[in-house]
């Protein structure tokens, strides 16, 4: 199972985020979260070299996960949870966040 990216495919994307990547002189690995246009979310694992080889008995190897666009809105939400669970200033972290990464959003205040 590989997912080889097509040029119209990398045209259609809307934001893409390197969460992981290093190379050494056992291969690279790398790991990407992508939007795509039509909402969904991609993350795409990348081994290639020798460690890819040890692990998992080829050179290179990729594993794609994909939340579809009407799942995006639960995965929000439970990452929102997650990441700010106990946390008085969530509220506070959350406009940050969007502020730092281009999101639209709303504040009310009574």
């Amino acid at each position: 199972m590989g997912h080889n990216y097509q040029p119209n495919e990398v045209m259609m994307e809307k934001h893409r985020r390197t969460l992981f990547s290093r190379s050494d002189e056992g291969g690279s690995v790398s790991v990407t979260a992508t939007l795509q246009e039509n909402g969904s979310i991609e993350l795409f694992d990348h081994d290639i070299g020798e460690n890819a080889r040890r692990m998992f008995g080829r050179d290179d190897r990729e594993y794609v996960t994909t939340v579809p666009a009407d799942e995006t809105g639960k995965l929000a939400l439970a990452l929102i949870a997650e990441s700010y669970a106990d946390d008085s200033r969530a509220t506070v972290k959350l406009r940050e966040l969007c502020e730092k990464n281009g999101i639209r959003f709303s504040v009310f205040t009574n």
